[in-house]
């Protein structure tokens, strides 16, 4: 059974697909939603034209005339990969372009597709997936709506915060189901060839108005913060879900999707170590700041996902008080990138749990930025 980082160098060719949902760029959007409700995808390329392009839910998401508006109009050039691109580096290029697939070329032709759902599933097969958690993995600070809220209110929430999942909370903040861009791209952008009969073809249905209740899923995935990856995983390729909730006593503290947990692959790529410089602590046990040094070196990299111009980590301890043979330590930290400097501050007794804390909250501080 291979581990992650074998299976993070190995080549793409081992994992693409041809059968794919492609399209015309001359094609309406109705038609495309059509292509991706049947194909239960959140892509689509087109191929009639090199280099590819493509187009996504997301995008269908900004359509008010889907019967009228051309599928060149929303779609984009992706990057593309061969063959032998390594699935570490695949991984990196849906990740850092927000993406589900990506073409597989060859000889200026498009021979395949790389999906992220399919990259997921290779890692259901590596046993070393459990030692993370959910709350390693999980993106906090939710967007979340109400249950009530009407169909053109979330996806106006949804376009402005560049998300594709909202849980829906009531009052004290309980979770009572999640929708996703995809459920209101079948009922918001509503193609012709859906329409119920008795409507009217050309007349302007209010589902702007509507309420998303009856849209979302009322039984959302759920695991808890201290849930093995692996589990994720499983139950996501089981459930065949996007997402998965982290609850914490009934309230949704987090949520992990598969652009989460592929981007533990980015951890293999061949890179310069990002320098940790850590002053001030000429006194103290070597031992214990080199193991600090470590952790934050791990954090460091898990920053580069959402930092890939992070340049370098300063952590700067005093001792800001004494009380008999005991001291009381502050511990500064400042990752710097060359639009910003993010800071976090700790302090306590124990060196040891000034570090741990240092390291949380400088972990929290790169994935919130």
């Amino acid at each position: 059974m291979p581990g992650l980082k074998a299976f993070a160098h190995s080549p793409v060719r081992e994992i693409f697909e041809t059968d794919y949902p492609s399209i015309s760029h001359s094609d309406i959007v109705s038609k495309l939603i059509s292509l991706l409700q049947n194909s239960g995808s959140y892509e689509a390329l087109i191929i009639n034209n090199y280099p590819p392009k493509l187009v996504t839910v997301r995008d269908v998401l900004k359509v008010t005339h889907p019967e009228r508006t051309s599928v060149s109009k929303i779609s984009f050039r992706p990057p593309s990969i061969t063959p032998s691109t390594p699935v570490y580096d695949a991984s990196s290029k849906l990740v850092h372009n927000r993406i589900r697939i990506l073409p597989v070329v060859e000889n200026e032709s498009v021979v395949g597709v790389v999906r992220q759902t399919k990259i997921l599933e290779k890692m259901a097969d590596c046993d070393d997936l459990k030692i993370f958690l959910s709350e390693d993995l999980m993106v906090e600070n939710l967007v979340t709506v109400s249950p009530d809220s009407s169909i053109g209110v979330v996806r106006s929430i949804m376009l402005r915060n560049g998300i594709s999942h909202a849980p829906l909370v009531d009052q004290e903040g309980k979770l009572k189901g999640l929708i996703t861009a995809k459920d209101l791209v079948w009922y918001f952008v509503k193609p012709r060839e859906s329409m119920k009969i008795g409507e009217k073809v050309g007349k302007k249905i209010k589902l702007l108005e509507m309420g998303i209740k009856g849209l979302a899923d009322s039984n959302p995935l759920q695991v808890t913060r201290r849930t093995s990856v692996l589990d994720v995983v499983h139950e996501m390729i089981n459930r065949k879900k996007s997402y998965s909730l982290v609850v914490e006593k009934h309230k949704p503290v987090g949520i992990i999707t598969p652009r989460d947990i592929i981007s533990l692959l980015l951890e293999f790529r061949p890179r310069i170590q990002i320098p940790v410089y850590i002053v001030g602590f000429k006194d103290q046990d070597e031992g214990l700041i080199q193991s600090a040094k470590r952790k934050i070196e791990r954090v460091a990299r898990r920053g580069l996902k959402m930092h890939p111009d992070l340049q370098e980590i300063a952590v700067h301890g005093k001792v800001s008080s004494v009380t008999g043979e005991r001291k009381r330590f502050t511990v500064k930290a400042r990752a710097y990138a060359p639009s910003s400097v993010m800071a976090v501050t700790a302090e306590g007794w124990s060196l040891l749990t000034v570090f741990d804390e240092i390291c949380e909250k400088l972990d929290r501080r790169l994935r919130q930025t």
